[in-house]
């Protein structure tokens, strides 16, 4: 049997060491762990076909500022195994992942999205960039808007870096990403209509910051959706 500090290897790897363990160490599904099929990548059928069953929209609704309310909706529900999936996807270099993943945010952002609306990635500060090597959710915004038809608005940055959420107890994640976003300095027209892209929504912290700023830059009707949630 193939140890557990092998195959942990062989899910981070890449160059040499990766391409070594792979000639000894099957492709496991990141999800279950069992064996793939050679025409399967990352998941195996009967995951792919688990989530599909699983996934419904789910709306809630996230106050900005007392007035104003943020509509947000995800696919699936915040699982043990929904949340290895998205782990692997951001913490494993698999950002291919987030493009086989962006049909539960076009299922939570439903078949009628207005026309003339803007897909908004929420950022991860330049640091975060480097190290992982993408934004996942800018990959899902791009996806998505391609598959709606919709204008691409990378229009916000996160300007000084924040603990990961995961850390954090429910009413410590409002403190944490407190002021950390603002609009990126470009020119650029006023976005009047905004859908807000993450990959997962738990407090729902993150993305009222973003619609905060958006808000206060003119922005009349904001939106958001991810892949998950526990909201």
């Amino acid at each position: 049997m193939i140890d557990r500090w092998a195959r942990k290897a062989l899910r981070r790897g890449g160059g040499l060491a990766g391409g070594m363990l792979s000639l000894f160490v099957p492709p496991l599904c990141i999800a279950c762990e069992r064996r793939l099929a050679s025409s399967q990548r990352w998941l195996c059928r009967n995951c792919r076909i688990a989530l599909g069953c699983e996934a419904r929209p789910v709306t809630r609704f996230v106050d900005i500022d007392g007035e104003m309310k943020l509509r947000v909706r995800y696919a699936l529900g915040y699982t043990p195994r929904v949340a290895r999936i998205i782990a692997e996807m951001k913490y494993g270099d698999k950002p291919g992942l987030a493009r086989l993943l962006v049909s539960f945010v076009a299922l939570a952002a439903g078949d009628r999205v207005p026309a003339g609306t803007v897909v908004v990635p929420v950022p991860v500060h330049p640091s975060k960039r480097r190290e992982r090597g993408f934004n996942q959710s800018r990959i899902l915004a791009e996806a998505l808007a391609s598959l709606k038809g919709l204008a691409l608005g990378d229009v916000l940055m996160k300007q000084r870096t924040t603990v990961s959420q995961t850390a954090l107890r429910r009413e410590q994640r409002a403190a944490n990403v407190a002021g950390c976003f603002s609009l990126r300095k470009l020119e650029h027209p006023r976005i009047e209509r905004a859908l807000l892209v993450d990959d997962v929504v738990t407090t729902g912290s993150t993305l009222r910051e973003c619609a905060r700023v958006l808000a206060t830059e003119g922005t009349e009707e904001i939106s958001a959706c991810a892949i998950a949630g526990s909201l």
